[in-house]
């Protein structure tokens, strides 16, 4: 009996002794998995994490490129001549900064009813095109160009009338611009850091520029009708810079109003018309007189190496204010006029 007791004994020290081997082998292993996790936490994080992480700040600083624009082309298939119908375009009616619009029928008659339209770009294709601005209409330009081999008209009747720029806008091709007879017409940026680069004619009678614009001028801008043509581009874009023509003709009158023009390589004339320096400094180029015109000077000087010819049935008057005149100047017989204004 007490063999068995001790065998009994000995067979349950050894127990024991299993029981606390396996329990701290558990513990032992308990404290190393932990150990290895607070290890992992710390680690930099690599591979698909990092750049998860890393995602945002990526996109941020990459350039979001925008889908191109997309073009609607007129078809006439509808009434044939309203912009508002749907049924004379190919992609229904254009109103979106981002779409082109193509005008190239060989005679399209487009009347632009659609108030405060949107567009891209404008292209007249051929000369038999025109797009008409109703009376009281507005039509943004988003896009860089206007390619006019037809006829862009300004039709105020009384209402303001208005292209407005939306950027830095060329105005290019062989057609014009014809501002109808009314002070009503404006062709202004809708930001005063917005220029104008004119490569084409424009004529006719309203506001160039409003204050609200600058003017790059290689083209024609002609005073033909008998409402004033105000050239206004004193914006803080480029200012205005002229190394075509601005002129006055058929009897109509070009106001230079509160700008500087930039006119070396450039003509500003008038015939049997007048021409009103308002506020406005001319520097350089030519400014000429022909047949029985005016020059009106308000406040405005024409230096800076300019030339000034004046025509023998040709007048320059000093209306009001101080005003200037210099670089080189031909009076062929013509007269000059000053009321209570000062020259100098």
């Amino acid at each position: 009996m007490r063999l068995t007791s001790a065998r009994a004994a000995n067979w349950m020290g050894v127990f024991c002794i299993l029981v606390a081997l396996f329990a701290f082998t558990n513990l032992t292993f308990a404290q190393s998995r932990s150990n290895a996790k607070r290890q992992l936490s710390k680690r930099p994080l690599s591979s698909a994490a990092a750049l998860t992480a890393a995602a945002p700040a990526h996109l941020a600083t990459s350039t979001v490129k925008l889908p191109p624009n997309t073009s609607d082309s007129w078809t006439g298939g509808g009434d044939g001549t309203s912009w508002n119908n749907a049924s004379n375009w190919n992609s229904g009616v254009p109103n979106s900064s981002t779409v082109d619009v193509i005008i190239g029928t060989t005679t399209a008659t487009v009347n632009d009813n659609l108030v405060n339209a949107q567009i891209a770009n404008l292209t007249l294709s051929h000369a038999g095109d025109s797009l008409t601005i109703n009376n009281g209409i507005a039509l943004d330009v988003f896009g860089p160009s206007i390619s006019n081999a037809g006829t862009i008209t300004l039709g105020s009747a009384g209402f303001g009338t208005e292209l407005v720029l939306e950027g830095n806008v060329t105005l290019s091709g062989s057609g014009t611009v014809t501002l109808t007879n009314s002070s009503n017409n404006f062709i202004f940026g809708s930001s005063s850091a917005n220029t104008l680069t004119n490569q084409s004619t424009i004529q006719g009678a309203g506001h160039i520029g409003n204050g609200q614009m600058g003017l790059v001028n290689s083209g024609t801008i002609n005073a033909n009708q008998p409402t004033t043509l105000f050239i206004q581009a004193n914006g803080t874009g480029s200012g205005a810079t002229n190394t075509g023509t601005l002129e006055a003709t058929a009897g109509g009158t070009l106001q230079l109003l509160s700008t500087t023009f930039a006119n070396t390589g450039g003509k500003i004339s008038g015939n049997g018309s007048t021409l009103q320096v308002n506020g406005s400094t001319v520097n350089g180029g030519t400014v000429t007189l022909t047949g029985a015109s005016t020059l009106q000077l308000n406040t405005g000087t024409i230096h800076g190496g300019s030339t000034l010819t004046n025509s023998a049935t040709g007048t320059i008057e000093a209306v009001t204010g101080a005003n200037t005149l210099g670089g080189t100047i031909n009076n062929s017989g013509g007269g000059f006029r000053a009321t209570a204004a000062r020259c100098r």
